[in-house]
């Protein structure tokens, strides 16, 4: 399967396959070709090669997610 070079997201891991979200739908894909440490939420660059950690857009995602449920819920994380 061809997936476009670009930004993804790891939406979750399902036994050996990566679900990735990203332009605008969903992409399965073997679970050994991310890098061994990638986990959902993790931000991954597709070069059309290679799959890549992006680690500050990660961070980056994770601050803007937990400022959304802080202001959701009203409490402090």
């Amino acid at each position: 399967m061809w997936i476009p070079p670009g930004e993804y997201i790891l939406d979750r891991l399902e036994g050996e396959t990566a679900v990735l979200e990203g332009e605008d739908k969903l992409w399965d894909i073997p679970r050994q070709d991310l890098p061994p440490q990638t986990a959902p939420g993790h931000v991954l660059i597709w070069d059309g090669q290679i799959w890549r950690i992006d680690q500050a857009e990660t961070q980056a995602r994770k601050q803007r997610m937990a400022e959304k449920m802080r202001r959701l819920f009203g409490k402090e994380q």
